[in-house]
């Protein structure tokens, strides 16, 4: 297990029990007492968690970014069924861009079935899971933001640049009433440059996520051309090639 899965782990845990002895964690997580203790102290200084005698708690004012391993558990069957009707948009040959997201993970299992993709990543667990297959995979690198497992910065945006995709698969944390795909990190400047350099955009959105708006725009959902979703749109929203995952 990376460093990054343990302390969204620990994260979780916190998050439902809102607070955890050291001893607790390092049981349910099998690590050492003293692993356990190194990642407090790192959660500690991003502030996300408050070190106690013997143990944590999880900050009051966190998240406004929620853990991936939190959010990889939610709506999981909607996301997959979204990511199966997705992949019917593939061929041979194309390159893809596949932004850091939960959702966008579920479309992995269907590269397989496809011959001589290249996938440009700027997450490191995505690239981790396809390093063994047949695809060739190119990750950004940039800084790391552990919450989100993602690379993000200048550095990354410069190699997306270099980079003429066929589709981009992404997805938001929200889409607001009036047409707007959010996200709560000011970090999306990777997810616009990779927009801005495919020749087709596919928004996947599970409709857990309408109505909600979060404070940063990443654009309206007219801009994109593909919309995919597991039911339909709510009232007053349309898009001119939306698909319903049965």
């Amino acid at each position: 297990m990376y460093d990054i899965e343990r302390k969204d782990r620990i994260l979780k845990i916190l998050h439902e029990k809102k607070s955890c002895s050291v001893a607790e964690l390092a049981k349910q997580l099998m690590f050492s007492e003293a692993t356990i203790r190194r990642d407090l102290n790192a959660l500690h200084n991003e502030m996300k968690v408050r070190k106690t005698f013997g143990g944590a708690v999880i900050m009051e004012n966190y998240p406004s970014e929620v853990p991936m391993a939190i959010r990889q558990s939610e709506n999981s069957e909607a996301k997959s069924a979204i990511c199966r009707v997705a992949s019917t948009l593939l061929h041979d040959n194309m390159t893809l861009f596949l932004p850091s997201s939960t959702t966008t993970e579920h479309i992995l299992p269907y590269l397989e079935n496809y011959t001589g993709l290249t996938v440009i990543t700027n997450c490191p667990v995505v690239s981790a899971k396809l390093c063994k297959s047949n695809i060739e995979v190119y990750c950004t690198g940039g800084k790391l933001l552990h919450h989100s497992n993602s690379y993000v910065g200048e550095f990354a945006r410069a190699m997306i640049r270099k980079v003429n995709a066929d589709l981009i698969f992404f997805s938001t944390r929200g889409l607001s009433a009036d047409g707007r795909l959010t996200n709560s990190s000011t970090f999306d400047e990777v997810l616009q440059t990779m927009m801005e350099n495919s020749a087709k955009t596919c928004v996947l959105l599970d409709s857990s996520k309408f109505g909600k708006i979060y404070p940063f725009t990443v654009c309206n959902f007219d801009d994109v051309d593909v919309f995919i979703t597991d039911k339909p749109l709510p009232n007053g929203l349309e898009h001119k090639n939306i698909i319903v995952a049965e």
